[in-house]
């Protein structure tokens, strides 16, 4: 019976209309991105290619004392990145708040970076975050940094879409009166609301899945490929991991997804709570924009919040921007409470309510 009433809102959500709409966005936002990706390319080359090789020659010797690593200068690069953590650390002694944990984080993050370069004597690997970047304009354009760069610009316009579709999911049968008729049929309201998020998360999911893959494809088609490269990925600022572009591309795209459920989710209980779609949207719009966040950015209790644990990828980069004293561990925790609560509260508030 679920089946039957997944396909049923499956119908309901997949109108001609709006698809085409989104379609016609996405396709846009690729046609143009990839304009200005080309542009940056280009300019990035004339730019190199008019600067003074002996500026070029003085600038590279005094960045390799930090990023040109080897058997000469680790100890002093060690050195220096640990001195820069003992300066940060003094320099926000007593105090909290974003700007001081990003910043201690990264830096240690680095240490470790160099640190195992030199235990290993691996000084010419590739560290995202400390000595390569995948989605840098002034880089080396990829097809994979195309991608990457892409796929974020198709998760904010799928999570915009998601709000709005997830608030509704119920608000507008209560407010049609036609979630009664629904109930008429024998079906539960559990199986209910299972069905509706089931459908709204497979049309998401669709779409951020095909137009990611387009934006690949294209990539692949003008620019070269380094999914197959190797890089060393720093995690939790503890250890450093040997990955490949490809991989870290994909995780970021299952923790894009990840994202975008959980606000569907969030905007499918506070609609259906509210039994209005514009509370549901409106709410969920400020947690997502990152407005409370950003208040309670200076504070602790950053950590208990939602949208700054949500970006796990972040502890695999060396230059992460992480929430007030957190790490992966603490990170997917709230994650995971935060989603069982919004379950929970769904399916409650729904059972215990009349759907008069």
């Amino acid at each position: 019976m679920l089946g039957r009433i997944y396909a049923g809102e499956l119908r309901k959500i997949v109108r001609p209309k709006s698809m085409i709409v989104l379609t016609v966005v996405l396709a846009l936002f690729l046609f143009v991105y990839a304009i200005v990706y080309n542009f940056i390319g280009n300019l990035s080359q004339i730019v190199a290619s008019t600067v003074d090789p002996d500026q070029t020659t003085d600038q590279a010797t005094e960045e390799s004392d930090w990023q040109g690593i080897s058997d000469e200068n680790v100890d002093y690069v060690i050195q220096m990145l640990q001195q820069n953590i003992d300066e940060l650390e003094k320099e926000y002694k007593g105090k909290f708040g974003y700007r001081y944990y990003a910043s201690v984080f990264s830096a240690k993050a680095q240490l470790k970076a160099v640190e195992f370069m030199k235990e290993n004597r691996l000084y010419d690997i590739k560290v995202l975050g400390y000595n390569y970047s995948l989605n840098s304009f002034m880089s080396e354009t990829t097809a994979d940094g195309f991608a990457q760069d892409y796929m974020s610009v198709v998760a904010s316009v799928i999570a915009i879409y998601a709000v709005v579709l997830g608030a509704g999911l119920l608000a507008d049968e209560y407010r049609n009166g036609t979630v009664k008729l629904l109930l008429t049929r024998p079906i539960t309201k559990n199986q209910l609301i299972t069905a509706k998020l089931l459908a709204a998360l497979t049309v998401c999911g669709a779409f951020m899945g095909i137009f990611s893959l387009i934006g690949y494809i294209y990539g692949l088609i003008a620019f070269k490929s380094v999914a197959t490269e190797s890089i060393y990925l720093v995690f939790n600022a503890r250890s450093v991991i040997k990955s490949s572009v490809g991989a870290y591309l994909f995780g970021d795209f299952v923790m894009q997804l990840v994202q975008i459920a959980t606000m569907l989710m969030i905007a499918y209980f506070l609609g259906t709570l509210a039994r209005k779609k514009t509370t549901g949207i409106i709410v969920t719009l400020l947690i997502e924009l990152g407005i409370v966040s950003s208040i309670l950015g200076l504070l602790p209790i950053q950590i208990g919040l939602l949208v700054p644990n949500l970006s796990l990828m972040d502890y695999f980069d060396a230059s992460a921007t992480v929430p007030t004293y957190g790490n992966f561990f603490i990170s997917l925790a709230v994650d995971l409470v935060y989603i069982a609560a919004v379950t929970f509260g769904l399916y409650y508030s729904v059972n215990k309510r009349d759907v008069i």
